[in-house]
């Protein structure tokens, strides 16, 4: 997300980590995709953006009745995708109008905040046009319909109440924030397991959210479409393409070992928890849910449960994950590796047999009228 951006911009320069660097190690999927070509004023309008709307959605919480303290909370922590209230109940303690409010917020929270910015700018037609907002905006709808007709079943009747209970766990999960309403560790396995599916893979690319990322997701799916087509026809020259856009190879290789290191490592947390006692479903989901930053999951880590009954070995296990999911491995691999941490502000020391030469060419000046004409030419 955007902290780790401004995180590199404003302090790593000091030991010697470039911003440009994290920037790089932070893209997601296909490109960077700056709004401005510096890094710093990349950040400066991105987080300009990221208070605006934190501040529209803190004053429609008052003016839905929320307290100054709460909603100030509630509307930092949902453009943060960071799920805390100052409720036990989480966003259940309030209002439907204040839950329809908090819909929105988290689901923009999880939108590319690029995007976010292009709209600002009077370029609302970007964010329509782009593909993985359109997936996004599926996968949202998609699940939720899924997960409303799931519940009508299992509850023997349908209502706008079951609407807004399915579309809030929803987003909550696709956009890795974790507030809460309702218990879906206990709704049907259909929606259960729809809902594990979203808390892999997380929100947009360039959004607060954690997770795989959308837009990864959407290289990964149809590059495995394009190989099974090239099964069936073993001549065609096929390009993977997302929106329209073709994907260099190079960069799918990038999301495939991503995607490879993320499952690996998850379910690396999945058999440290499963060694310590825990369940297979809590600690699948509870692995799962440190990873992609999300809070609650299933079982005994639901949304009715917490991890305070875990001992220190799981809690340090789930510190590391989420540490490792929230810096996405390839900063942290930027932040720890020392070949990594260059000087760019300054010159690089030349070789020593330059060196020499120099020293050769001022010790010659003395004699000579111009003493430029002895300095040696660069190599």
């Amino acid at each position: 997300g955007m902290g780790i951006i401004v995180l590199g911009v404003a302090i790593l320069p000091l030991i010697g980590v470039g911003g440009a660097q994290l920037f790089s190690a932070e893209a997601p999927g296909m490109t960077t995709d700056k709004v401005q070509p510096r890094i710093a004023t990349t950040a400066r309008l991105l987080w300009g953006v990221y208070v605006a709307m934190t501040a529209i959605v803190g004053i429609a919480y008052l003016i839905l009745g929320m307290s100054l303290f709460d909603a100030v909370n509630h509307a930092m922590s949902a453009l943060a995708t960071g799920g805390f209230s100052t409720r036990t109940a989480s966003m259940g303690y309030y209002s439907p109008a204040i839950q329809w409010v908090t819909i929105l917020a988290m689901f923009l929270a999880g939108v590319n905040f690029t995007l976010h910015y292009r709209t600002f700018t009077g370029h609302p037609r970007e964010m329509f046009r782009n593909a993985e907002w359109q997936w996004y905006l599926a996968s949202v709808v998609a699940v939720s319909s899924i997960c409303f007709a799931a519940l009508g079943v299992s509850e023997g009747g349908f209502s706008l109440e079951l609407v807004r209970r399915a579309s809030f766990s929803v987003v909550s999960v696709h956009s890795t924030t974790g507030f809460g309403t309702a218990d879906f560790a206990a709704w049907p396995l259909v929606a259960q397991v729809l809902l594990l599916g979203l808390m892999f893979m997380g929100g947009m690319g360039g959004s607060t959210g954690g997770g795989f990322k959308v837009i990864r997701g959407a290289v990964v799916t149809q590059h495995v479409l394009d190989e099974i087509r090239k099964v069936l026809h073993p001549r065609a020259v096929i390009i993977t393409r997302v929106g329209g856009k073709p994907i260099r190879e190079d960069l799918v290789l990038k999301v495939l070992a991503f995607l490879a290191m993320y499952m690996a490592t998850h379910a690396v947390g999945t058999l440290v928890l499963a060694a310590l006692g825990h369940d297979l479903v809590t600690s699948l989901s509870a692995s799962l849910a440190a990873l992609s930053s999300i809070g609650p999951g299933l079982g005994e880590v639901g949304p009715a449960g917490n991890y305070g009954h875990m001992g220190a070995p799981a809690l340090i296990t789930l510190s590391g994950l989420m540490l490792l999911g929230r810096l996405e491995f390839y900063t942290l691999l930027v932040l720890l590796i020392p070949s990594t941490w260059t000087r760019s502000h300054r010159t690089p020391r030349p070789p020593r047999i330059w060196r020499r030469q120099r020293r050769r060419a001022f010790s010659r000046a003395e004699t000579q009228s111009d003493p430029m004409s002895s300095w040696p030419s660069h190599p």
